[in-house]
């Protein structure tokens, strides 16, 4: 587990971004900071799944705007948003860019939450699968 938190660590430090700046000629930002995106427990306990797209807003390096669609899953759209906010990239980087998360269910159940596994492929797309804790049946 250990192991896996490094890599994904290593990942988003070493992560690029690529957007449209403000002026809509085409910029390359990297990531230099962030939090690790999590499924929901209350989504991961209902069995939610889905996508949200953050619109995101970056000004001196700093995540200033993280939008998501109003008829996205208001449980995920938070996670996702709040995961982006946490996003950190050089000072001297502006712009605009869209990311899709993506949190999927797996098939398979297990007796106790574990770590999701996470895929980040930024710019475009953050993928967190989960599997879902089996329901206990009392006798």
């Amino acid at each position: 587990m250990k192991a896996l938190s490094c890599a994904v660590i290593a990942i988003m430090l070493l992560g690029t971004v690529r957007t449209v700046s403000q002026n809509s000629s085409s910029a390359s930002f990297v990531l230099l900071s962030g939090e690790i995106p999590m499924y929901p427990p209350l989504a991961l306990a209902a069995r939610i799944q889905g996508a949200v797209e953050v619109q995101t807003t970056v000004v001196q390096g700093v995540v200033t705007k993280a939008d998501t669609p109003a008829n996205s899953n208001q449980l995920l759209a938070a996670a996702a948003a709040n995961t982006v906010r946490s996003w950190r990239f050089g000072q001297e980087q502006n712009g605009l860019f869209k990311v899709t998360f993506s949190f999927e269910l797996a098939k398979q159940e297990v007796l106790r939450p574990e770590n999701p596994e996470i895929e980040l492929r930024l710019p475009h797309r953050v993928r967190v699968i989960a599997k879902p804790v089996a329901p206990v049946i009392l006798r």
